[in-house]
Formats: structure tokens, sequence, C-alpha cells
């Protein structure tokens, strides 16, 4: 008899472990402001039954917390270099990324993986620029993979505005590029790797003014250094997309489809505006969340 009361007691040992972890792992990449705010988010959404590991900007600390995936219902990945471990692992717990641009450079067609990018819908920003812009009929941008771009030409011509597309193939090639952009309305400045050094940003607005041309950017510090107008993405709402998604996951067992933002925060220059001569719009204005002078 009491071998049998022991064997029970060792059995619930075993298992009991299992219902001690949450529901839901999140996995950020370092201790970072932005990456809370996203926490905060998927915390907003519904989310309450999670554990938080930090990876503290360390590969190895990424590499372990994935190796804990199977103890969850479903993984939340912070951070690009986290998601990009997290798919050369080949995980079978359903993936969901946040606080990534450009996941479709790492993620490929995996049923189980899915997320909301930082990237904000070009639907979205064409939309501000035509606020801005009524008369703009062309729309120029900077780019070096096609599947970065895969709907721009789509979401324009429903603005009734044509794309002038200006591939760079290589770092060395980018600097051609930006001097041939010219007869467009707007320059839409894209997240795109090429476009990461600050020699390639200078060069845009510096081209963005001499063509009389606004340029549209996704960053609020871009806006301040010259850029005419942007939208940046919000943290805590890619957070709470982020976690809307698990919450139907959890809820309905069925993933939902990868998506872009679609709202951001607008930042204004108006210096910029008045050397182009633009007029902003007093309800534009209003919506900013910051205007630069």
């Amino acid at each position: 008899m009491a071998k049998k009361i022991l064997i029970v007691i060792l059995l619930f040992s075993t298992i009991l472990p299992m219902h001690v972890f949450s529901s839901v792992l999140i996995l950020k990449w370092k201790d970072a402001d932005f990456y809370n705010e996203a926490v905060k988010g998927i915390e907003s959404a519904g989310i309450k039954d999670y554990t938080v590991i930090d990876c503290k900007g360390e590969k190895d600390n990424a590499i372990s917390g994935i190796k804990n995936a199977g103890m969850y219902e479903a993984v939340i990945i912070l951070g690009e270099t986290p998601l990009k471990i997290a798919v050369s692992e080949n995980l079978k717990q359903p993936i969901f990324y946040g606080m990534v641009y450009n996941p479709s450079l790492i993620v490929s067609n995996k049923d189980n993986v899915s997320g909301v990018s930082l990237n904000i819908s070009f639907s979205k920003q064409l939309e501000i620029i035509k606020q801005v812009l009524p008369k703009a009929v062309s729309v120029g941008v900077l780019y070096s993979k096609d599947e970065l771009i895969a709907n721009l030409s789509d979401e324009a011509d429903k603005k009734d505005m044509s794309l002038k597309k200006f591939k760079a193939e290589n770092d060395k090639d980018v600097g051609d590029k930006i001097s041939g952009m010219k007869d467009v309305s707007v320059i839409l400045m894209i997240s795109d790797p090429i476009l990461s050094a600050s020699g390639v940003i200078s060069s845009l607005i510096l081209q963005s003014q001499k063509i009389k041309a606004p340029l549209f950017v996704s960053s609020d510090k871009l806006v301040k250094s010259g850029a005419l107008f942007g939208l940046a993405p919000n943290y805590f709402e890619n957070g709470k997309s982020v976690g809307k998604m698990v919450k139907k996951y959890i809820e309905s067992n069925e993933m939902a489809e990868k998506a872009d933002m679609e709202s951001g925060d607008l930042y204004l220059n108006l210096k910029t505006a008045k050397e182009l001569k633009i007029t902003l719009p007093d309800a534009l204005q209003k919506q900013a969340k910051a205007k630069f002078e």
C-alpha cells in the first residue's frame, strides 16, 4: 500500500510542474522601454497568464529561453534576433512575433508563425500622404528587395497615384539610385536594411529638398532631421495587436494572418513645410504627436 502511495506521489510530482507554467511565454530581446511598452500592450489585450524571459540582448539567453517553448500554449517573440533563432530552431509551438520590422525577410511560410510587424500598412501611409498632398500623382520609393514593397503598387493605384521604383541591388548602388529619384510628387522612405546608414538617410533628405518632393518616413527622429512628415509605430499598440492574436488562438485554436500595423504616431516638420511652401491641414496638425520647428 505504501509503495502504491509513493508511486502516486511521484506521478504527481512529475506532472505538476507542467501546470505551474503560464500559458504564454513572452521572450523579449532586452529590458528596454519600447519592449516593456509592448509587454504592457500584450497584457491590455487580455493576456494575463504569461511568463516573461528577458534575453538581455544575448543570443545564448534567447536560445535557452526558446528551448522552454514546449511548456507553453503559445510563444510571443519580441525582437528580430530571437525571432531569427526561433525560426532556425523549427519550433512546433505557435509563434507570434512583435517589435520586428520586415518579418518577411525572416519568416518563411510556416503555418505556426504569425504576428504583427512594426511596419505601418502602405494603405495608411498613402492615406496620410494624400491628406497633406491631395494633388500628388506619383510616389518614389527606394528599396532593396521586392517583398518589401509587395502590395505598394496596388495601394498606390487605389489612391490614383503611380509608383516609381528605385531598386538598389547593393550598398554601392544606393547613391546612384537616390540621385536618379526625380519627377515624383513625394518620396516614401520605407523600412529597409539598406537605408539604415546615416549617410543614406542624409542623401535622401538632401535629394528630397533638391527636387522639392516631400519625404515621408517612419521615424520621429527623421522628421526632426528634415523629412516633412512621417508615421512611427506605437510600441504599446504593436503589443496590443499581437496580444489580440494570441488571445484568439488560445480561445479558438485559430492562427490569425500576419499583419502590419494599421496606425502610427504622426510627426510633422513645420520648418520643412515652410521651406517647401506646403500648408499642413489643421486637422492633421491636431492629430500629430509632435511638430518640429
